[in-house]
């Protein structure tokens, strides 16, 4: 249903054909949409046809209907009972089709699951304003063989239905963990009907422990199944289905807003996960002066749902007696509109939530100017650098005798299009100091853009342009200050340390560097969605991959853990040549509860100069900053963490000479550990011990190829003799 809201607030009211010839009724007229798709669940025992239930749904002010794609009276379940219970009947005949053949009794129930007419809508009716809800899900995985089968029968009849009128959504709820079966028919669906999505329905909260006595749930919490899944974990049920589908992006959540949600810690999975819809019954509610409401606890737990994970919204049930209908969904519309407004932050990001990047080479590559007008609209950073600079000129003087007289040489290496320049020059403006700016760049667009705003705006000679690589720059003079924003969204990625290694032959003795140094961070992330859309690329190479994603949709298994720190300058214990950036370390993680890793999120904090800091780790995040989004390292296989069962994530990284965190590594699975190591595979200890064994086996070659020439000739020779 993502187009549901295209082509205006009206349907087409014309008489159209149908797919059995007959002609269907006028298109129900549709309200004006708001800023949720909302839903309304119709029991079809309230309405004779699908066309009834959509216009009560639009009546009340609703957008589409959900409702079960088998018409009454029939009843799924009660059928497969009855005439599974009834076994020496199963074979008896019903009548005859309209072949001619005889037809038995379950053949004739599970030939009734689909004979909804399409008729009852027009098709864009049914595509756009329909959701369906599969009945028999919950026998599919009976250990009892004939119900087993007549369920799977009745669930592909009702699919194969779904899939002739290009249903907008399909419901399928899940009961539990043991849904192998279940998976195994859905699974083929997901990916043949392309124009449908399916929404697997799974409850917040177990009804089962919500059926308990807050004092009676601890011991029945802690049941497992046999392969060690919680029974009762609702977020195991869908974990344990996707586990057995293969990645979609056409497969989603229906999450039913229970009563009663559970541990927050537990809630906040569902956070990382792609909800389609929230279903909310009637008696989640609570009734206040006539009007439904939710509590506080459930209001903030949909408010982000409806934020991060982008979804619609169900309502389900009956209303509560001298409550209209139509009062539900004005109230999620109400939430909705309660929203604060986005932040300068949200609305600097938009359209980038989830989307797979890959990291800037600046180095390797000149940068477009597209890309420089990007960076150089985020205020925060060059404020923060203009902060830092200011206090590193004011740091370099004892008297004020000298700042009247002496003057400061600052380096911007890399300094694109001037953004910097110009923060050094205000930052001397502000202190009062005398500087020699030299703005060194060596894309040759960059550098026609520095020569244009001399001209235009500094005018003397007090910015030097120079138009080279800083590596191989010789400097006509040392200077005072530094600065840099060669910073990655890793801290060291895009070779911002062995950069500025060379960068501090520049520096006198006592120069300062901005920025002195930066802190890298990873933690493990649940990002189904980015992760299923690298997997739908069909490029292995992807997921041993790093991207850099403004993770929304996505889930923080453990607190984020150091990794390496870099200072600058960076000098010997001799205080002569640069350190040697080869680094090495090992991580625990320990997930809050049970989840499934996708793969590890990357961070950096910095210190510019003294007291300014600037961060993108969660916590200290620099407020409104755009500059930098997180890295992202996929796992190529997902692992899951139980909590449980204590499982410890092991991350073994090298970061070497080169500066950057190759995520080309091998996964082991060991005892409920996950140990990840993130190297450059090399193996030369391995090349001389194969050389000699395929010269060796090169050698039994040529020896078995003269004894099979020499055996020939031998029995030649004898036979002419």
């Amino acid at each position: 249903m993502a187009d549901a809201k295209e082509g205006g607030t009206s349907v087409d009211g014309n008489v159209h054909a149908g797919g059995n010839g007959e002609q269907q009724p006028p298109a129900v007229t549709e309200p004006v949409t708001s800023d949720v798709f909302t839903g309304r669940e119709v029991d079809l025992c309230d309405a004779t046809s699908a066309y009834d239930a959509l216009a009560i749904a639009l009546e009340q002010g609703y957008d589409y209907v959900c409702i079960p794609i088998v018409p009454p009276p029939l009843d799924i379940p009660a059928s497969i009972e009855h005439f599974t219970s009834h076994k020496e009947g199963e074979g008896k005949s019903q009548g005859t089709g309209d072949d001619g053949d005889e037809v038995t009794s379950t053949e004739w129930m599970l030939s009734s699951c689909a004979t909804r007419p399409d008729a009852e809508l027009a098709s864009h009716e049914w595509s756009r304003r329909v959701v369906g809800t599969v009945a028999g899900a919950d026998l599919v995985d009976s250990f009892d063989d004939a119900t087993r089968s007549a369920a799977e029968k009745a669930i592909h009849h009702q699919f194969r239905w779904a899939a002739y009128v290009a249903l907008a959504s399909v419901i399928v709820p899940l009961t539990s963990s043991d849904c192998s079966n279940l998976a195994s028919i859905v699974a083929p669906y997901i990916h043949s009907m392309t124009k449908s999505l399916v929404w697997m329905e799974v409850p917040c909260m177990s009804p089962d422990i919500a059926a308990l006595q807050p004092s009676e749930r601890q011991d029945v919490l802690c049941a497992k199944t046999p392969a060690g899944t919680l029974v009762h974990d609702t977020w195991q049920w869908w974990d344990a289905f996707r586990t057995f589908v293969p990645p979609s992006n056409r497969l989603a959540v229906a999450l039913v807003l229970t009563p009663e949600l559970g541990e927050i810690d537990l809630m906040q999975r569902w956070l990382g996960e792609v909800v389609g819809v929230v279903i909310i019954p009637t008696t989640t509610f609570v009734v206040v002066n006539g009007s439904p409401t939710l509590s506080h606890e459930h209001a903030d737990f949909l408010t982000m749902l409806l934020k991060i994970c982008q979804c619609q919204v169900i309502i389900r049930g009956s209303p509560a007696p001298n409550c209209d209908i139509s009062h539900y969904h004005l109230y999620t519309h109400q939430l909705v509109n309660s929203f604060p407004p986005p932040t300068v932050y949200e609305q600097a990001t938009k359209g980038y939530n989830d989307l797979l990047e890959i990291p800037l080479q600046p180095l390797m590559d000149h940068l477009e100017a597209s890309t420089y007008e990007t960076f150089e609209k985020d205020p925060v950073k060059y404020s923060l650098y203009e902060e830092a600079i200011a206090k590193a000129l004011y740091r370099r003087f004892d008297t004020e005798e000298e700042r009247e007289t002496e003057t400061v040489v600052v380096m911007v290496v890399g300094a694109g299009r001037g953004p910097l320049v110009r923060r050094c020059l205000s930052a001397a403006k502000r202190t009062n100091t005398k500087v020699r700016v030299y703005a060194v760049e060596k894309n040759p667009g960059a550098v026609a853009t520095l020569k244009g705003a001399k001209e235009r705006e500094w005018g003397d000679d007090t910015v030097v342009i120079v138009s080279a690589d800083m590596r191989v720059w010789q400097a006509p003079e040392q200077c005072d200050v530094l600065v840099s924003e060669l910073l990655g969204s890793w801290g060291d990625n895009e070779l911002s340390p062995e950069c500025l290694d060379g960068a501090q032959r520049f520096l006198k003795p006592n120069g300062i560097s901005i920025p002195q140094s930066y802190t890298s961070f990873m933690a493990p992330v649940a990002a189904p969605r980015v992760h299923t859309e690298l997997v739908g690329m069909n490029k292995p190479d992807l997921l041993e991959t790093p991207f850099v994603v403004l993770l929304h949709n996505h889930f923080i298994a453990a607190e984020p853990q150091k990794l390496f720190t870099f200072t600058h300058p960076n000098l010997d214990s001799r205080g002569e040549q640069p350190a040697d950036n080869t680094r090495f370390t090992k991580l625990a993680f320990v997930a809050a509860c049970t989840t499934t890793l996708h793969g590890f999120s990357g961070y950096f904090e910095s210190t510019l100069f003294d007291d300014v800091q600037m961060s993108i780790l969660p916590s200290t995040h620099s407020p409104d900053m755009t500059s930098w989004f997180p890295m992202f390292i996929p796992l190529k296989v997902q692992r899951k963490n139980n909590q449980f069962l204590q499982t410890t994530t092991q991350v073994n990284i090298i970061s070497c000479n080169t500066g950057n965190h190759n995520t080309r590594g091998i996964c082991n699975t060991t005892n409920n550990q996950l140990s990840m190591s993130i190297v450059h595979i090399v193996c030369d200890a391995l090349i001389l011990p194969l050389l000699c064994v395929c010269v060796l086996l090169l050698l039994l070659y040529f020896f078995f190829l003269s004894f099979l020439t020499f055996s020939k000739l031998y029995t030649y020779r004898h036979q002419c003799v």
